[in-house]
């Protein structure tokens, strides 16, 4: 008896269980866990942590990459704006005619060099956007597929089918030249015993 209360630590009782027994059988438990959970569980985590490690290398390699070409940007365009300003002198020195054209040049060159930049970044966004648009497309059409199939019952379908081969054989007829001479008689003409 500890502080008022009857606590049952070791004998099997109906009105008191035994804590004694259940505190033990939960240590047992524990270090069972413990013992075969253990290995595993330290291989999923050194196999996370390789995978982050990777991941983390990859990104810093990638972002290395974008630098580089960041920086590549940059030395080709001050290249271009050492180029203009080369041009500018040159036009100064030539004269004030020759002066002219040669500024004339100049910002034609910059504007087409700005122009082709702006029309390849143009058209990569809508190459993004058509695969965009496609993917999507896809996806609403699958949607769309599943639901249709799921919301009409097999006679419904049927009836869906006749239906398209009959304009079919319509609008086929027509291209030909020769004139359709009725609707295609469907399965329900065919049931109804009509001509």
């Amino acid at each position: 008896m500890v502080g008022g209360l009857n606590i049952n630590w070791w004998q099997w009782s109906v009105e008191t269980p035994p804590v004694g027994w259940f505190l033990l059988d939960f240590a047992v438990f524990t270090g069972i866990l413990c013992y075969y959970v253990r290995q595993p569980l330290a291989r999923a985590m050194a196999e996370r942590h390789r995978r982050i490690k990777q991941a983390l290398a990859d990104a810093e390699g990638v972002f290395t990459q974008a630098k580089s070409l960041a920086d590549e940007n940059r030395a080709r365009l001050s290249q271009v704006e050492q180029e203009m300003k080369d041009l500018l002198e040159r036009g100064r020195q030539t004269g004030a005619t020759d002066g002219d054209q040669l500024v004339a040049e100049a910002k034609t060159f910059a504007d087409r060099l700005h122009k082709d930049a702006e029309a390849i970044a143009l058209a990569e966004e809508n190459r993004a956007r058509a695969r965009l648009r496609i993917e999507a497309a896809r996806k609403a059409l699958a949607q769309a597929q599943t639901l249709i199939q799921e919301s009409l019952s097999g006679e419904q379908q049927n009836e869906l089918l006749e239906k398209a081969i009959a304009e079919l054989e319509q609008s086929a007829a027509a291209a030909t030249g020769q004139k359709a001479k009725g609707p295609a008689r469907t399965r329900q003409d065919n049931a109804g015993g009509a001509p």
